[in-house]
């Protein structure tokens, strides 16, 4: 968890490592997010006993296309050791970055850990982007989707790979029908897109339309994530990696915050063909168990709720965690928010299985 007075957000702890990591978007400047001031900060962890060598590329939006005119080579990191720097103090602070984003790339030494978040209107929020890594993967997905006239759902799209990919976004309701689909879109190799959920998927603008997210690619090689938030202050801002193959069957959500001017959300997502059944059962700190429910997602629906509707013996509850079972393929995401002030944090699962 990241935050303070007026900001929050988190990530889950990080089990990859890896010598090539993407850390996407990248904003910096002046109005380069929706019309807010952002600056990005980057961290870069040496989990291993032995140094290690990195090289930076910032890849940038430009009128020939993306280009990582810039490379940043860094001092080595020790055993054990981290570098943490804004975009700016790495690559010069007169960048104005709205379309960019960072390949870390490890060229001497063994795998590292990254992540990445971007500060909005001065710190007025924050939001966390976990790394993204070398994927294979063709579908992409968000158990949550939102598109609000006071809230805005943002996704972002990298493309690793060395040629163009056609790409079609679809929104799930909660029965499991198709709320929207959008005509296919190109991103270019080694390019990203930023697109914004009501205008790509052509909702209304008065429209108060929620779902779940599908990506489908036509090649391997698609990562990215969704930010959202309210509007038009950028008051909340949190975001999420989209989800891919391999999809659990077992996860952990490692904390649950159900009282004293907080609550805790839940959205599931069914990627598949069949029925699945989700079991949830809470945990204390003391690894007491506290409620369990079970429910059953058809194909291609979904259920979000908050915790203690779906175990009401949770209410009051603020420290502890959510463990999650699957008989089949499924899609997760946890909400943390103050009732008090505006602040949120989206956290994906830790995978056990």
């Amino acid at each position: 968890m990241l935050g303070g007075a007026s900001q929050l957000d988190g990530g889950p702890t990080i089990t990859t490592r890896s010598k090539t990591i993407y850390l996407a978007p990248v904003l910096s400047g002046s109005a380069v997010f929706r019309g807010k001031d952002a600056t990005t900060y980057v961290a870069l962890a040496n989990p291993n006993p032995t140094p290690v060598t990195i090289q930076l590329r910032l890849w940038e939006k430009t009128e020939q296309g993306f280009d990582f005119g810039r490379i940043k080579r860094l001092a080595p990191i020790p055993p054990f050791g981290m570098q943490y720097a804004s975009v700016s103090e790495l690559f010069g602070s007169s960048l104005s970055l709205s379309r960019a984003y960072i390949v870390v790339e490890v060229t001497e030494g063994d795998a590292i850990i990254a992540s990445h978040w971007v500060e909005v209107a001065e710190g007025s929020s924050l939001f966390c982007v976990p790394a993204q890594y070398p994927v294979t993967s063709t579908r992409l997905f968000s158990a949550q989707f939102a598109s609000l006239p006071d809230l805005f759902t943002e996704v972002v799209l990298l493309n690793q790979a060395q040629t163009a990919r056609s790409v079609t976004l679809k929104v799930w309701s909660e029965t499991g029908s198709l709320l929207a689909q959008t005509d296919p879109v190109t991103i270019e190799a080694r390019a990203m897109l930023r697109l914004d959920g009501r205008t790509t998927m052509k909702f209304p603008t008065d429209s108060v339309m929620v779902g779940s997210l599908e990506v489908q690619a036509d090649g391997p090689g698609l990562s990215g994530c969704v930010i959202f938030g309210d509007l038009p202050q950028l008051t909340v801002t949190a975001a999420l990696p989209l989800q891919s193959d391999p999809f659990f069957r077992e996860a952990v959500f490692s904390q649950l915050a159900n009282g004293a001017g907080y609550y805790t959300g839940l959205a599931f997502y069914n990627p598949g063909n069949a029925p699945v059944t989700i079991r949830i059962r809470v945990f204390d700190h003391q690894a007491v168990k506290t409620g369990e429910t079970e429910l059953t997602l058809p194909a291609k629906s979904r259920k979000s709720a908050l915790l203690h509707e779906l175990v009401p013996s949770t209410t009051g509850q603020v420290r502890g965690f959510v463990l999650l079972s699957a008989s089949g393929p499924l899609i997760a995401q946890q909400v943390f928010a103050d009732t008090t002030t505006p602040r949120m944090s989206a956290v994906p699962p830790t995978a056990l299985r």
